[in-house]
């Protein structure tokens, strides 16, 4: 009996390595921690929601779109464009009655959170978003105090050559975007 168990424990893991040798999966590389690492290589609870997911279909009117399918992420939208949506992670943010507090908010490193903790993620243009790092737990305090959370959100590579270009989406109840986009680069300067 026992070496019938054996013999099956070493052809399990036989095969289980034979089977882990022949999946290939790209690296997520992560900027939260201020300098681009290998997501697997960090102590830290982190997801990254890359331009698909952000773009496909998504209206990207607010932030709470893309951020619903990042666990331990609480996004409420208020389908009101008057009020940002309500964020949470890991109980902080859950008391506001409106925005985000307590949430660190970031765009290619410029903090949009106020000294009180109060963010207004609403004015980021998400047609403009290359992807959205979501830093949740202890090690988010690296970004300041009364942080529970950090959101960072990473702007589009403007284009070599000068582009125009525009989109218009239509829905019920009289749901309309559009919006109209230049890029390029010239010298040193690169604009979006």
């Amino acid at each position: 009996m026992n070496k019938k168990l054996i013999f099956t424990l070493v052809a399990a893991s036989l095969s289980t390595s034979a089977f882990a040798e022949g999946i290939n999966l790209s690296p997520v590389v992560v900027t939260a921690t201020r300098s681009a690492q290998n997501s697997f290589d960090l102590p830290v609870s982190i997801d990254v929601v890359d331009q698909r997911s952000i773009k496909e279909g998504q209206l990207q009117m607010t932030l709470s779109e893309s951020l619903i399918r990042v666990p331990g992420i609480t996004a409420q939208n208020r389908n009101q464009q008057a009020q940002d949506p309500q964020l949470s992670t890991r109980g902080f943010g859950s008391r506001s009655s409106f925005g985000v507090r307590g949430i660190r908010l970031y765009v290619d490193g410029i903090p949009l959170t106020m000294p009180d903790g109060q963010g207004q993620p609403g004015i980021v243009d998400l047609s403009a978003i290359k992807s959205i790092e979501v830093m949740r737990g202890p090690f988010s305090s690296l970004y300041g105090n009364s942080s529970g959370g950090v959101i960072q959100m990473i702007s589009q590579d403007a284009p070599k050559t000068p582009e125009v270009g525009a989109s218009l989406m239509y829905g019920s109840y009289g749901t309309r975007r559009e919006v109209l986009n230049a890029g390029g680069t010239e010298g040193i300067f690169e604009y979006n």
